[in-house]
């Protein structure tokens, strides 16, 4: 069953997805919506989708990851040009 294959593949984590999203992938890409006790017959592809709450929340981590790298690099910037305002005489 899906669920025997998803044990065995290490489990569903939340940022990974959702139990309630689970689907057999077809090679022209289309989706089938199935449940965790479906048969899976050979050959197929299973695709767990996030839920709304996680493609949410790694969106969110990824601004936050974002704002933090050139919230950094503003910080760095800043010390480096105090730095050569201190120790350069006639640096604006």
């Amino acid at each position: 069953t899906v669920a025997d294959y998803l044990r065995l593949a290490g489990g569903l984590k939340e940022q990974d997805g959702s139990a309630n999203r689970i689907y057999f992938a077809q090679v022209d890409g289309s989706l089938t919506r199935v449940d965790l006790d479906t048969p899976v017959p050979v050959g197929t592809s299973i695709y767990a989708d996030r839920s709304a709450w996680g493609r949410a929340k790694l969106a969110f981590d990824n601004v936050f990851t974002v704002t933090g790298w050139v919230t950094g690099i503003i910080g760095v910037t800043t010390v480096i040009i105090n730095f050569v305002r201190i120790f350069s005489p006639g640096f604006p």
